[in-house]
């Protein structure tokens, strides 16, 4: 959630010239068409979040130290690259604020292009990546459900 809310707050908030705060609060409102696009991102990214954290809630409950122990050695790998790539992207972020910002204030006009295109593509990212993961555990889950064994006994 915080590497998803520094990426909203840049989005919603970085101007391309200073503005009253009355005008920047309207901005950052869903009038705006210039941050519609992040607004929707932001929200099916905070959807899957939840329904991601519900899955999470269902693992700890259900998975037993030796299921956890055969995820981790198939999956290590995939964890251990999502969670480079989450640090590469900060680190490329914080670049871009010493590079492009002042603030909240871009440094120049074009470059706000530039920061905008960069968030709004890691939030598409973000969120395709979440999404498919959520439909396949829900495939999962519901294939399990649907072939259920018959000789065991569930209510």
């Amino acid at each position: 959630f915080f590497l998803v809310s520094n990426v909203r707050n840049n989005l919603l908030l970085i101007r391309k010239y200073k503005e009253p705060y009355r005008e920047l609060r309207a901005a950052a409102s869903h009038k705006s068409a210039e941050t519609y696009p992040a607004h929707q991102l932001f929200h099916t990214l905070i959807g899957y979040l939840f329904v991601f954290f519900v899955f999470f809630v269902l693992f700890i409950i259900i998975c037993t130290p030796k299921i956890i122990g055969w995820i981790v050695s198939k999956f290590g790998k995939t964890i251990l690259l999502a969670v480079i790539t989450i640090l590469c992207k900060q680190v490329t972020a914080r670049i871009m604020q010493i590079i492009a910002l002042d603030g909240l204030e871009v440094k120049h006009p074009r470059w706000y292009h530039v920061w905008a295109d960069f968030n709004l593509w890691f939030l598409t990212l973000l969120s395709s990546a979440l999404g498919v993961i959520i439909r396949f555990v829900t495939l999962f889950v519901l294939t399990a459900i649907y072939f259920a064994r018959l000789d065991v006994k569930l209510f």
